[in-house]
């Protein structure tokens, strides 16, 4: 048998053989080799690709807070960047660093919950930094092995602690009562941006858009003719569409008046137009933080104090799970787990409605 021809290779499992060329045996270990080599450099950035922008930022941001800890205890000058882009570094990071931080946080005053959520960012680039070949699997088993806190221990801790939360987030929704949201759909004033508002403020409160979701509406998202509003859920990837409310039809039949648009109007032009300071509506589309300080401003106006548009999605929520089944409003909210709107569909319930007495 010549060099060229292909070699009988008997297998260790008995009889069974194969023909296999010993040169392409050879090219598919250095095959191999390259692809692994290549995947070892890259974990960090194949992981990206699958999440969310949310996502990635929030990462960052909670590394960042981890090089804060760092350059607070030991004043090293590390960034946040360089555990979200370089893997090698991460093979100076122990659990007990981990562990420490942890505390940290704690000492420090932030949610029991933002810590949880920061120790899972640590142990998601542990395991790519693992992956990498960059962190010995002792030590990443060890950093695994930092948990969270559970709703009980979360309780405990915070009894001892006189501060429970730092930075701009708030502890809880601001509410807003039924009359209150009728108010706010039903805005005063004949200017151009309090035809806006009026409609923003349907979309919030009627449909329980997130903020990000609102802000990339396009005319073309929006039916008058059928009714419906189809929109694009970033956060969780998916496409959604809604029947549109009584108000938000009325609103938008008057946003558009305000535009002289037709009502089949159907392009990439965005919905919601931001505004100066005059009132008048500009063609650029409103911003996540130019919708965020404008629910506020709105709020303000009818004394709600530190609203947002996330309270007003939570308004929904709540109001959706007094007549809504569990299965309705985690389609109609978008979420992709049943943890949140089981949240609301407790919340609403009476723990000894059914139980009758009669003694």
């Amino acid at each position: 048998m010549t060099t060229q021809s292909a070699a009988i290779v008997r297998s260790s499992q008995g009889n069974a053989i194969s023909r296999v060329n010993p040169r392409d045996v050879e090219r598919l270990r250095a095959v191999s080799a390259a692809a692994n080599e290549y995947a070892s450099a890259n974990q960090f950035t194949l992981y990206r690709t699958t999440k969310s922008q949310q996502t990635t930022r929030r990462q960052l941001a909670d590394l960042n807070l981890f090089a804060s800890f760092l350059e607070q205890v030991a004043n090293l000058p590390l960034t946040g960047a360089d555990f979200y882009e370089e893997p090698p570094i991460w093979s100076a990071v122990s659990g007990g660093l981990v562990e420490a931080f942890k505390l940290w946080m704690l000492e420090q005053g932030y949610n029991v919950r933002s810590v949880n959520i920061r120790l899972s960012t640590m142990r998601t680039y542990a395991e790519l930094a693992y992956k990498a070949q960059h962190l010995p699997e002792s030590e990443y088993l060890r950093i695994k092995a930092v948990r969270g806190y559970s709703q009980k221990e979360a309780r405990r801790i915070d009894e001892t602690r006189s501060v429970t939360r730092v930075g701009h987030k708030k502890e809880s929704p601001t509410p807003i009562r039924r009359v209150a949201a009728s108010e706010l759909k039903k805005l005063q004033g004949k200017r151009p941006v309090d035809y806006r508002d009026r409609l923003l403020m349907c979309l919030l409160l009627d449909h329980g858009l997130r903020c990000e979701e609102v802000a990339i509406l396009k005319l073309a998202h929006v039916s008058l003719t059928d009714g419906l509003l189809a929109f694009f859920r970033p956060k969780v990837g998916k496409d959604s569409v809604h029947k549109l409310s009584q108000d938000t039809v009325s609103a938008l039949t008057d946003y558009y008046a305000q535009l002289h648009l037709p009502h089949t109007a159907s392009n990439a032009t965005p919905l919601l137009r931001a505004s100066n300071k005059s009132g008048k509506l500009l063609t650029s589309g409103m911003t996540t933080r130019a919708l965020n300080k404008r629910v506020g401003h709105i709020g303000r106006e009818l004394g709600i104090d530190n609203l947002s548009p996330h309270d007003c999605r939570h308004a929904w929520a709540t109001e959706a799970a007094r007549h809504s089944n569990l299965d309705a409003l985690m389609q109609a909210g978008g979420w992709t787990s049943y943890a949140m709107p089981l949240r609301y569909i407790e919340n609403k319930r009476i723990d000894n409605e059914g139980v009758i007495i009669e003694y």
